[in-house]
């Protein structure tokens, strides 16, 4: 027993275990995503690492326009944004974006408006998202259901 206590007394040793401490907690609450591609220039380019904030779905719901990191089936890790939520109604055809059949305003918006792309109108099925990439014509887009989203970037 006096080994412990001798250990508590340890600077190092509480060094240590705080450090183990505050290890444990950011990698429950915070990971580093690299971005791969094009589709999210130009606010995010390849190869810029971001922060993902892991928790905060936990506590808040899933907005609009939140940039999240989504794992896939295959286990890769995509950043898009969030366009459409469970029970809406979505389209999109020249060049715009139509939530339950309004039109989408955002600033990011309007940098890269694929002209080859349409979507026909689709309703977005529970506990699912639609997302994006804001570059659309170097982004996949999809419904991802929410146990997907691993976190939101943070920056």
């Amino acid at each position: 027993m006096s080994y412990f206590k001798d250990l508590a007394k340890n600077k190092y040793a509480k060094l240590i275990a705080l450090l183990a401490v505050l290890s444990l907690l950011f990698n429950i609450s915070l990971s580093f995503v690299m971005v791969e591609g094009d589709s999210m220039d130009p606010y995010y380019t390849d190869k810029e690492v971001v922060f993902v904030d892991k928790l905060s779905y936990r506590f808040a719901p899933i907005e609009r326009f939140d940039i999240v990191i989504i794992e896939t089936k295959e286990g890769e890790r995509l950043i898009k944004r969030v366009i459409a939520m469970a029970g809406e109604t979505l389209r999109y055809t020249n060049q715009n974006f139509y939530i339950n059949e309004k039109p989408l305003t955002s600033d990011f918006y309007n940098y890269h408006r694929s002209p080859h792309m349409e979507i026909p109108s689709m309703k977005v099925p529970k506990d699912h998202f639609f997302v994006i990439g804001d570059n659309r014509d170097y982004s996949m887009f999809s419904l991802f259901h929410k146990s997907q989203i691993v976190g939101k970037v943070i920056f």
